[in-house]
């Protein structure tokens, strides 16, 4: 616990606990924020409403 209060050491350990996404999970996670439906995300991005 206390390597987490080093600086420098959070974000690191932080980076660990935070999946990488693919650039196109990032389309659709912009799309959420900007508070897209699930219809107009699909429709946006040309993929099918299931994939979103």
């Amino acid at each position: 616990m206390k390597s987490l209060m080093k600086p420098g050491k959070a974000a690191n350990s932080i980076k660990e606990f935070i999946p990488k996404i693919s650039c196109r999970e990032k389309e659709v996670l912009k799309l959420i924020v900007e508070e897209f439906t699930t219809q107009e995300i699909a429709k946006e991005l040309f993929i099918n409403l299931k994939t979103v």
